[in-house]
């Protein structure tokens, strides 16, 4: 017999709640606790907002910070994502790792730009031309790219994501690059009926980190020693993805690069809209790298065991620096950062089995597996410290179907939208309302999830996510009701979709096709303008 026993405590007893940034001596916030990777200090961040900044912004661009109280001009070049990206990949000697949900070989990081000075040897190739001569040059390249099981190498090359993997994988074969394309299964087990069910659920979970690891020049460091530098975010290396802020809809097509699979038959050829990407991305230089590197060689392992990945000590034997002996910098730019993941023990070698040791490090067990969730741990530690606002960027908003009002129709246990964000989200307004304090969520999420608007798949996010929504503003209504306020909801919880509109112009390209007439394809040519897909998984608080 099992005896089990809760204690349910007030969040208002945590000491960070609501207590916002702290910047004073006295305080010293050292992570979100209980997760597989401990915060590190010391780290160079470097964000980028989309693929690439025009070289002609480098005098317009400029931050907002609070300290000052107002926009303060840029002292350096604007980072460019794709283009350092490049830079790393052309500049190691000992290694190159890369992780996505889609990586497709004909894409070229850098593209033309008159303002931009010079380009290094190969930075104009393709990619996957790029890592063949990385490779052909002694680099270990290793790619993992996720299986998309809807795709087969003889049947159906293209599968229902258009992720590349069976070609990126044929591309790469009989090569010194090294691709293994990694399904992400639901579960484990060798007994048949656990393998049957677990073939067709894959479908329905994906890999989606975008990693790169590469070794770099050590920066203040001893000629010819090395480090690793990192960069992470929400970004694939594929198709569609290149874009700038100005998230041009027709001014700006690349008929090598051409993505709108939001209408059926889109092409180049019939002209715009493309669909605008807007994503985030960081380089990572410090400890925290590290740490992206582990989860890397976890996955390798996972699916390959020991092979290829560089052990620690050859790593060392390569003169690259490990975390400990990494010099500590006084620079006041440097960061604390700490990486935060959603994986299972399927697809990430190493997780102890050890209960104690689990708990520790934050880990949860599902039927036969061990989950690290602390993407979810660490919104909710950010959600219950914020003092003013939150500010979200997503591609996706729904979850906590638990407490959805609305269950007409669906079954919650086929859904299994069970993540508590939202929830958090709209109890830490009703918190503020009850103590009479002023607190905003800001939502920014694409009109509709990518795909045809009308299709079942896309019907079913609207739908969810219009069930999380009302739970939200249910619960806010009320808090207002019992305080006797009479605000609006929207006041409190508000939410966004981008969209961009373009006059056409004389150097546009005129299509040599058209679209359908009275299609959404030919009335969004009619309009002039698309929506802004937001791919970004960002929250400030």
């Amino acid at each position: 017999m099992i005896h089990v026993k809760f204690r349910f405590f007030s969040v208002e007893r945590d000491e960070h709640w609501s207590k916002g940034i702290q910047i004073r001596p006295d305080y010293d916030f050292r992570g979100v606790p209980n997760t597989y990777f401990a915060q590190r200090d010391n780290c160079r961040v470097t964000l980028y907002a989309d693929a690439h900044v025009p070289h002609y912004d480098d005098v317009n661009f400029s931050v907002f910070t609070p300290f000052h109280n107002r926009p303060i001009q840029w002292v350096q070049p604007a980072p460019r994502c794709w283009e350092d990206i490049s830079h790393a990949i052309v500049n190691a000697k000992h290694f190159i790792y890369i992780a996505g949900w889609s990586i497709y070989v004909k894409i070229r990081l850098v593209r033309p730009d008159p303002a931009r000075s010079q380009l290094l040897a190969g930075q104009d190739m393709i990619l996957g031309d790029l890592l063949k001569k990385k490779a052909a040059e002694g680099v270990r390249v290793l790619l993992l790219v996720w299986d998309d099981r809807t795709s087969s190498e003889y049947i159906h090359r293209v599968g229902v994501m258009a992720t590349h993997d069976e070609d990126t994988a044929k591309f790469f074969a009989n090569s010194a690059v090294q691709c293994v394309l990694s399904p992400r299964n639901a579960d484990a087990g060798s007994e048949l009926l656990q393998d049957i069910e677990a073939t067709t659920r894959t479908t329905l979970f994906t890999h989606h980190q975008k990693t790169v690891i590469a070794d770099c020049e050590l920066q203040g460091g001893s000629a010819g020693k090395r480090s690793i530098v990192s960069f992470l975010g929400g970004i694939d290396l594929c198709d569609g993805r290149y874009d700038t802020r100005e998230h041009s809809v027709f001014k700006k097509l690349d008929k090598e690069d051409f993505h709108q699979p939001n209408f059926p038959g889109a092409s180049f050829a019939k002209g715009g809209p493309r669909e605008p990407w807007h994503d985030i991305h960081c380089r990572l230089d410090g400890q925290a790298s590290w740490d992206v590197l582990f989860n890397f060689e976890q996955r390798w392992r996972a699916h390959k065991g020991r092979t290829a990945v560089f052990s620690k000590k050859e790593l060392e034997g390569r003169n690259i620096i490990v975390p400990n002996d990494l010099p500590v910098s006084a620079d006041p730019e440097r960061w604390k950062v700490q990486i935060f993941r959603s994986i299972d023990g399927n697809d990430a070698a190493g997780f102890p089995r050890d209960p104690e040791t689990a708990k520790k490090w934050g880990l949860v067990t599902g039927k036969t597996h061990i989950i690290d969730r602390s993407i979810q741990d660490a919104y909710i530690n950010a959600i219950r410290r914020a003092k003013n606002f939150i500010y979200i960027e997503n591609q996706y908003f729904l979850g906590s179907s638990y407490g959805w009002n609305d269950r007409s129709g669906i079954k919650l246990d086929d859904i299994g939208a069970i993540h508590l964000i939202p929830k958090e989200l709209s109890l830490k307004i009703v918190s503020k309302i009850a103590a009479g304090e002023r607190f905003t969520v800001y939502v920014v999420i694409p009109m509709w999830p990518e795909g045809e608007p009308g299709s079942e798949s896309v019907q079913a996010i609207l739908d969810w996510q219009r069930r999380t929504m009302e739970m939200m503003y249910v619960d806010i209504a009320n808090a207002l009701k019992t305080a006797n306020l009479s605000a609006d909801p929207r006041e409190y919880l508000t939410f966004f979709c981008l969209g961009n509109r373009e006059v056409k112009g004389s150097d546009e390209i005129t299509p040599r096709e058209k679209p359908s007439p009275g299609s959404d394809y030919a009335r969004a040519q009619e309009s002039r303008r698309f929506m802004i897909y937001v791919h970004s998984k960002m929250m400030i608080g």
